[in-house]
């Protein structure tokens, strides 16, 4: 009978003494929008509407992100929008290409700052993908 006790003691001991369980990671709330487009807002304020047609668009206040793509862009739009940041007073902060693996196209793409937000573009054919975040 003692051998019993000191066994059910054991058991109900041993749980107490292993490794804490992880705690629950939560995932931030995204929006998805059903109806994509350049929406004004303060990630958009003072950036100039991007061209193309908005095929999807996303926000993630919990991060401070806000990402639209779209489509119809060619490589003469992208450049003219490269600009058009340059003259809404954001600077480039990198710039980057290159052939995309299994693909026979090149990305290009950038980042940039106006001392408050970052966007960053992106263009694969036919698509450039837009993000601005306060971080």
């Amino acid at each position: 009978m003692k051998k019993l006790i000191v066994l059910l003691a054991a058991l109900l001991i041993l749980p107490a003494c292993s490794a804490p369980e992880p705690e629950a990671v939560e995932t931030p709330a995204v929006t998805i929008y059903s109806e994509p487009a350049w929406f004004d807002n303060d990630y958009t304020a003072g950036l100039p509407v991007p061209p193309g047609e908005a095929s999807w668009a996303a926000l993630d206040e919990t991060n401070g992100l806000f990402a639209v793509s779209f489509d119809g862009v060619d490589d003469s739009e992208f450049d003219s929008y490269m600009q058009e940041l340059d003259s809404a007073g954001f600077d480039l902060l990198a710039d980057t290409s290159g052939d995309v693996e299994g693909q026979y196209y090149t990305f290009i793409g950038g980042v940039y700052y106006d001392g408050e937000r970052y966007v960053s573009i992106s263009r694969i054919p036919d698509t450039l993908a837009v993000s601005v975040s306060f971080y």
